[in-house]
């Protein structure tokens, strides 16, 4: 009788990645594919492709995943992403191989309805108000259209874009080069109104959010008032879904748990974007590492 060895059993993934990134993905394009689908991922992407297909108000809605440091939610979200974007021939063997035939011919169902825009984002611990989180949310949509996509129509004005246009006008009703000058202690880095505007056309989403929340509270506390709102972030999102004929947004925002932190008894504006799914076929996918019980204390939450 001949001996078995373990090797006859198991293979030892060469390329095994410990902690899945961004980079990761980017390096290894079809590493996705690895990815064992058990129960709970099952379960995920079932009620994913519910909501995509929108065949019920209590299905369409968004969705929250949530699990301890190092049980490979990141790895699963970016399945998800390629799953959600890449060429149907592409994942069919994915689907096939784990006897998820029926699922797929589901997804193929809600992909024929027209392009999904899947956007990634990683932790963010600056989101500590309502408008950076508006301005994220929409900031994000845009770098994710134009990496899709040639020539996207990026929707009316945003935050950031407002706040140019309002800065680099001189006869504007908010003297920027005035409102420098009062509180350049603010600007420790800067010596030149000049200097900010250049930046907040270069610079990082995560860096222009920060350079934008200082002047806007500048502004206020100079009576000058240009918040937006829950609403306009929602109309921007419509507007954007039907002009580029998508069928949806899906946003995956990963490592979320540091918003819930930053904003324990303030979740207004994210409840109002996530509830206007149904309307504007905008889905959050939101991965935090504790439940919705222990982060969310707002009794007005839902």
């Amino acid at each position: 009788m001949d001996k078995k060895l373990y090797k006859d059993y198991i293979k030892v993934d060469s390329d095994f990645i410990p902690v899945f990134s961004r980079n990761s993905d980017k390096i290894y394009p079809n590493k996705w594919q690895s990815f064992y689908p058990h129960d709970t991922f099952k379960s995920i992407l079932v009620s994913l492709v519910e909501t995509l297909e929108q065949s019920s108000e209590q299905k369409n809605k968004s969705l929250w995943m949530s699990g301890a440091y190092g049980t490979g939610k990141t790895y699963a979200s970016f399945t998800l992403k390629h799953i959600l974007e890449d060429d149907i021939s592409s994942i069919e063997s994915y689907f096939h191989a784990n006897k998820l035939d029926s699922v797929l011919t589901r997804l193929k169902g809600v992909r024929a309805k027209g392009d999904i825009l899947v956007v990634h984002k990683s932790a963010d611990s600056n989101l500590n108000t309502q408008n950076k989180l508006f301005n994220s949310i929409v900031e994000s949509v845009k770098e994710a259209l134009n990496n899709k996509y040639s020539d996207p129509y990026l929707g009316k004005e945003s935050l950031i874009e407002k706040v140019l246009t309002i800065i680099k006008d001189p006869y504007s009703p908010f003297n920027f080069e005035a409102a420098f000058n009062k509180y350049k202690s603010r600007f420790p880095e800067y010596t030149k109104p000049k200097e900010i505007i250049e930046d907040l056309e270069t610079l990082d989403l995560d860096s222009k959010l920060s350079i934008i929340e200082t002047i806007m509270g500048i502004a206020e506390e100079l009576n000058y008032n240009w918040t937006t709102t829950a609403a306009e972030t929602i109309n921007w999102l419509d507007d954007v879904i039907k002009r580029n004929n998508l069928h949806s947004i899906v946003f995956i925002w990963d490592e979320f748990t540091e918003y819930f932190k930053n904003n324990v008894n303030n979740i207004t504006g994210l409840q109002e974007i996530a509830m206007a799914s149904s309307a504007i076929s905008f889905y959050f996918f939101l991965i935090t590492h504790s439940d919705i019980n222990q982060l969310i204390k707002d009794s007005n939450a839902k």
